[in-house]
């Protein structure tokens, strides 16, 4: 199975916290500095400046991996759909996503509509609807799900937005801290030191800039993949038309006009290359999949009960097993090969 990786953890509703709140508390968290800076009567208006930038991305950051993605429950879903846009994370994404670089997939559910047309009952009505749909314990919180705006967004309510986990505001909460370090220490330095702290400072200054930029552009040296594995366990970028099986944590999305999604990706298996065009509308689902009938809504709940049930197996056994030992792992399963460590011969 592919290692996919995990930085964000989902909160509960207690636990949310909306973006302009976590930069209220930055500013709070600064009045301290800027005390004993205005206290001193020092010219050094950059530094505060810097330190004030600093605790903003430091907030940003925290919030969005912690405070931002409200668990759901089950915590941890499978579903079962056909691909309909990929994004894949580049360097743009710096600005454009403020150093986010997930790589995301959208996958209308089976067996609903094929395209994005049709009003939102006809996707929350159908076995797997309940993914998309309105939840009460977000509802209950008063927290919106968008029902007008852009056709992203209300893309986002007709089909199921998977995310797979990138580094990068880990990365860039990583390095905010370490600067944040640096500056506090270039500051006590200039206020409190003597001249013989010159050389000391511009070296942390130096050493701050490098932290900064290296931060931004290794941000993107390994972007994730939207990647999963065929039935026979090779792995593969995934493509628009391929049919999918997604699991992972069911959340809902509190950094956007609001959405259910799965965030972060645990598991993505191709299960059909069809190709389906999904412009085209006569398109259909197809009438087999892995070798269950896959026409009436019951048949799509059996498959989707059996395929995750297999996947989900097949994680605990990868999970619980040692990768240092391939006695313990297994491609075949065990009701097959029983499990049996292969003969040592010498």
């Amino acid at each position: 199975m592919i290692p996919y990786q995990k930085f964000t953890q989902c909160t509960s509703i207690s636990g949310y916290v909306p973006l302009k709140t976590a930069y209220f508390a930055a500013l709070i968290a600064l009045i301290p500095l800027l005390g004993v800076w205005l206290a001193l009567a020092t010219s050094l208006v950059l530094l505060p400046v810097l330190i004030t930038l600093v605790l903003g991305a430091i907030a940003f950051c925290t919030w969005y991996l912690y405070h931002r993605l409200i668990c759901l429950n089950p915590k941890e879903v499978c579903a079962i759909g056909v691909v309909t846009n990929v994004l894949r994370p580049g360097f743009s994404s710096i600005f454009s996503k403020v150093g986010d670089n997930d790589a995301t997939i959208n996958i209308l559910l089976a067996p609903g509509p094929l395209n994005y047309n049709q009003d939102i009952p006809a996707y929350t009505s159908q076995p797997q609807g309940n993914l998309i749909a309105e939840q009460a314990y977000i509802t209950n919180a008063n927290l919106p799900y968008v029902t007008s705006g852009s056709s992203d967004d209300l893309n986002h309510r007709k089909g199921l937005h998977c995310e797979f986990e990138g580094n990068g505001i880990a990365v860039l909460l990583a390095f905010a801290e370490a600067m944040l370090v640096i500056l506090l220490a270039v500051l006590a330095l200039t206020l409190f030191a003597g001249p013989w702290a010159a050389p000391l400072i511009w070296l942390l200054e130096i050493i701050a800039a490098m932290l900064g930029a290296s931060g931004l552009f290794n941000d993107f040296a390994n972007p994730p993949v939207a990647e999963g594995t065929n039935q026979q366990g090779t792995p593969g970028t995934v493509a628009t038309g391929q049919i999918v099986l997604v699991s992972g944590d069911w959340i809902y999305d509190g950094g956007h006009s609001g959405w259910n999604e799965i965030h972060a990706v645990h598991n993505c298996q191709v299960l059909l290359d069809p190709g389906l065009d999904l412009s085209d509308p006569n398109v259909a689902w197809p009438a087999v999949l892995s070798g269950m009938p896959f026409v009436t809504d019951a048949d799509v709940t059996a498959a989707v009960n059996f395929l995750c049930q297999l996947q989900s197996q097949a994680g605990g056994a990868v999970k619980g097993g040692s990768m240092a030992d391939p006695g313990n792992n297994w491609v075949v399963h065990p009701v097959v090969d029983g499990c049996q460590k292969p003969p040592v011969i010498f």
